[in-house]
C-alpha cells in the first residue's frame, strides 16, 4: 500500500529519523527546522567524503557523484584562496 504524502513526511520527520524536525528560535521566532543538520557547509561536505562513488546531482543525462562535487568544491575553496586571497573569517558569497 502506497503512503499518502502526509504518512510519508510523518514518517520521515519523525523523531529519530535522518529528517527529524523540531522547533527552534530563530530571530526571534519560533520555527520548524531539521534536528539532524550539519553545523556547516565543511561538515556537510565531509559526510559526502564516504560517498564518493554515489551519485549527489543528476540533471538530464550528465550526473555528478559525491567524489566530483567534492573535486569542484576544493578546486573552488583552492582559487578563492590562492587567485583572490581570501582568507579564514573573511565572508564569501557565491551566486
Amino acid at each position: 500500500m502506497a503512503l499518502s504524502w502526509d504518512e510519508a513526511m510523518a514518517a520521515l520527520t519523525a523523531p529519530g529519523q535522518r529528517f527529524e524536525v523540531g522547533t527552534a528560535t530563530v530571530g526571534g521566532i519560533e520555527e520548524k527546522v531539521f534536528v539532524n543538520v550539519p553545523a556547516n557547509l565543511r561538515d556537510a561536505f565531509a559526510a559526502a567524503h564516504t560517498r564518493t562513488g554515489d551519485p549527489f546531482l543528476v540533471y538530464e543525462d550528465e550526473t555528478w557523484t559525491f567524489g566530483d562535487v567534492g573535486a569542484h568544491v576544493a578546486a573552488l575553496g583552492a582559487a578563492l584562496v590562492e587567485r583572490y586571497g581570501v582568507r579564514k573569517g573573511d565572508r564569501v558569497a557565491i551566486g
